[in-house]
């Protein structure tokens, strides 16, 4: 038989009452099992101790000379394990670049991070629920005034910044555009600014691109000047030459959004002999793991390179920092590498005015993004 509420209101009021009697003794139960499992039961924070470690090894991998160690601790409160970590850094690298790194690491999980900072000597100590789990010193080597001759100018790291997505203007485009650094502009084609911006950036020095929008379905927003899926090869190049003439001084272009299509061996061959047959250079951005876009490019014997790192996927001024902090690591490690950020976000604009002024400490310097093609 099925259960209904009764009719008389007195019923329904004294159901009422039980009901929120019952809710309310589940809910002081629950509190005296949590306070008595916390307070009868000791902790055991070596597995979050564990996980806090390998996140800080993470960030300082690559970094320098890292050495640790690590003890057990015991109390009537509990078990955990306490790590000491020693980082010499390499040359150039950014303490305070890392320490920012570290405290957005832990800030999701509500660890608390204390940092002193003297001269040359960094020290963090990263404590979960009331004990200190990690200590770690950084020792930052001292920088001495450069004098290189120019031969050895150009052995150092070279690194390449696109801005993408410039054609719209505001504040964070004419901060970028008064940037002293061989910036590359990625122009989208035939928006109200797109031929006036290439202008000036191409005025002011720096090297323009097409920000060609790659369209994989119906649903996706159509940004103008798109190349869709399953189109001819005389109607790709019938766009790109209306893409380009909005976009005057452009010697290469990259993908603004386009997972699907550049996932697709056939697609982008279709894409890239008419690429081939302007003469200009490809940069896959990798807007997905699956891409081929590089590969067939290769293949076909075209001038390309690919995106190393998205700077600004996320616009806080700590998340950018430490995008940047991976782009310096892999050009130090791999000799070069190009980062790609966004024209949207005076964050950006502010993040790359800092590394600017860092280049020659580190040993780096900032390229076109031509220079680092093959």
């Amino acid at each position: 038989m099925r259960w209904r509420v009764p009719d008389d209101p007195r019923l329904r009021a004294a159901l009422a009452i039980a009901l929120a009697f019952l809710v309310i003794l589940f809910l002081v139960s629950g509190i005296v099992l949590c306070r008595d499992y916390l307070t009868g039961r000791p902790l055991d924070l070596r597995p979050v101790a564990q996980d806090i470690d390998t996140t800080i090894g993470k960030i300082l991998a690559d970094k320098g000379t890292v050495t640790g160690e690590s003890e057990e601790l015991e109390d009537e409160t509990g078990v955990w394990l306490l790590f000491s970590t020693h980082a010499e850094l390499n040359d150039g690298v950014d303490a305070a670049a890392i320490t920012r790194r570290i405290k957005e690491a832990m800030r999701p999980n509500g660890f608390d991070v204390a940092v002193s900072n003297g001269d040359l000597v960094t020290e963090i100590t990263v404590s979960a629920f009331g004990k200190q789990i990690e200590q770690v010193q950084m020792i930052s080597r001292p920088t001495t005034p450069s004098s290189r001759p120019a031969e050895e100018d150009a052995r150092r790291s070279r690194v390449a910044i696109i801005i993408d997505d410039v054609g719209y203007g505001g504040e964070a485009t004419e901060m970028l555009l008064e940037v002293n650094a061989p910036l590359t502009f990625s122009v989208l084609p035939k928006l109200p600014q797109s031929s006036a911006l290439a202008r000036r950036a191409h005025e002011a020095g720096f090297e323009v691109m097409l920000h060609l929008p790659l369209v994989s379905h119906a649903t996706q927003r159509v940004c103008p000047g798109a190349v869709w899926v399953n189109t001819t090869r005389e109607e790709i190049g019938r766009t790109l030459e209306e893409d380009l003439e909005t976009v005057p001084f452009a010697v290469g272009l990259n993908n603004h959004q386009g997972s699907v299509y550049t996932s697709n061996e056939l697609e982008m061959h279709r894409l890239l002999s008419e690429i081939k047959e302007l003469g200009v250079f490809f940069i896959d951005s990798r807007t997905t793991f699956n891409t081929v876009g590089l590969k067939v490019a290769r293949e076909m014997g075209i001038r390309s390179a690919e995106r190393d790192v998205f700077l600004d996927n996320e616009h806080s001024a700590d998340y950018i920092d430490g995008q940047m902090e991976e782009l310096v690591g892999v050009a130090h490690r791999d000799g070069k590498a190009i980062g790609i950020g966004h024209c949207h976000h005076v964050e950006t604009a502010q993040a790359v005015r800092r590394l600017v002024r860092r280049l020659e400490d580190m040993n780096l310097k900032m390229v076109p993004v031509s220079e680092l093609v093959e």
